[in-house]
């Protein structure tokens, strides 16, 4: 499959957004960090998903495809930049997944929309121009993911 290549890319993206984890000991104060920063995820999963959950019912059945697709760009959006300046990243991929069904989109790597927020949430979390240009350099055979994150990033408004 054509994106089982791009993910590790953009895992090694995201991992290079991050501070490196110099090597994890088995001393409690690292497994308190550890575990303070997966439960900073969990929290911070749960408020992407009540945000989007709270806009949805907001909208009831009067929400149109064009804020659906909103919602679902901003969650994406919001969970790469929770991933882009966490030290965990690992879960991005099942999460990125989870979010996508969530909104309705079975296959999140076929869907402009998930490729746009990611070019939104990596300008977000400050990845540079130079860094953006490395990681399209990377993901530039497939045409389609790298339209949409140049343009994600390009039209994202700090």
């Amino acid at each position: 499959m054509k994106f089982q290549r791009i993910i590790p890319i953009l895992m090694i993206a995201l991992l290079g957004r991050c501070a490196a984890l110099s090597g994890v000991s088995a001393s409690s104060q690292s497994l308190d960090s550890v575990s303070t920063s997966l439960n900073s995820i969990s929290t911070g999963l749960k408020s992407v998903s009540s945000v989007s959950g709270s806009l949805a019912s907001i909208s009831g059945s009067s929400m149109d495809k064009a804020d659906v697709n909103s919602i679902y760009k901003m969650d994406v959006r919001d969970l790469t930049f929770f991933y882009a300046t966490t030290k965990v990243s690992s879960e991005w991929e099942k999460d990125m997944f989870l979010t996508s069904r969530k909104n309705g989109v079975l296959s999140w790597q076929s869907d402009r929309n998930a490729w746009e927020g990611i070019g939104e949430g990596l300008k977000k979390a400050g990845m540079s121009v130079k860094e953006l240009e490395h990681f399209l350099k990377e993901i530039q055979s497939n045409v389609f993911a790298y339209t949409n994150v140049k343009k994600g990033y390009s039209n994202y408004q700090l």
